[in-house]
């Protein structure tokens, strides 16, 4: 497994995770983009419901919201504004909420007007 990987599990699971854990975290390693794109969009249609409502967009927010949290989790608020900026290149409505501005939270906040960190499906299908 990459090291990334290998420290989310530490991080989520501890030094002795689950071996079924490890198991379905190696087969992922093995898979290629494609197959490991088509899983992350079949995990994330299962654990959101609404995904499949939602424009293609949120595949490229997903992942930068991951990046974000973790720059945080580090305490490198500058990568996560960087990564934030790479979002809302993606979907400028973001910079639009008044509450938050779509600025990157701490890891566990969440606006509630915009539902940043991973946005409410009307922020997502808005437009400019």
């Amino acid at each position: 497994m990459s090291w990334f990987c290998q420290w989310l599990t530490r991080l989520f699971w501890g030094e002795n995770p689950d071996p079924g854990l490890l198991a379905r975290l190696r087969a992922y390693d093995q898979l290629n983009d494609a197959e490991r794109r088509r899983m992350f969009a079949s995990h994330v249609e299962q654990a959101l419901p609404e995904a499949t409502s939602a424009p293609l967009v949120i595949y490229r927010l997903y992942p930068r919201a991951v990046r974000i949290a973790t720059a945080l989790a580090f305490g490198d608020r500058l990568r996560a504004s960087d990564v934030r900026n790479e979002q809302i290149a993606y979907l400028p409505v973001i910079a639009d909420c008044h509450e938050c501005h779509g600025a990157p939270l701490e890891n566990g906040e969440v606006c509630t007007q915009c539902g940043n960190p991973l946005w409410k499906l009307n922020w997502m299908n808005a437009t400019d």
